[in-house]
């Protein structure tokens, strides 16, 4: 990941997290004023990118459920600090999770395989939103 971006992966009891942190100087060179529509905007498509990544675990996650409770436990959450960081967690709620992001050199993971799918879509479309801006 390039300078502004940094994912960290955190495993514990509850389950594995991985993080994409987007800091937003590297996109902000040519924006003279980030105003609070602008960060909205941004926000708004972290939070957009967040539902579509959850539901692309739940749907591509490569084991086969016994309870599925592994698969109802993927998720994907927003944090925001307004104006200056935006960040995108996904994470297993089930203790075991961080067994299926690892264990069989990742054979079920899911997590990092979201990660590697969704970043470069949340990318794409952030770009496309200060491009069309040109430097407010």
């Amino acid at each position: 990941m390039s300078a502004g971006h940094r994912w960290c992966a955190v495993a514990s009891r509850s389950g594995a997290n991985i993080n994409l942190e987007l800091d937003m100087t590297p996109l902000l060179r040519g924006v003279k004023v980030l105003d609070d529509r602008l960060d909205g905007f941004v926000a708004i498509t972290f939070d957009r990118q967040a539902s579509i990544a959850q539901g692309w675990m739940k749907e591509n996650a490569p084991w086969t459920d016994r309870t599925g409770n592994a698969r109802q436990g993927l998720s994907a959450v927003t944090e925001h600090v307004a104006k200056k960081s935006h960040a995108l967690h996904l994470f297993g709620r089930m203790p075991y999770n961080i067994w299926l992001e690892v264990r069989f050199a990742g054979r079920y993971a899911i997590i990092i395989p979201a990660l590697v799918d969704q970043g470069p879509k949340l990318m794409k479309t952030l770009n496309r939103i200060f491009a069309r801006l040109g430097g407010i």
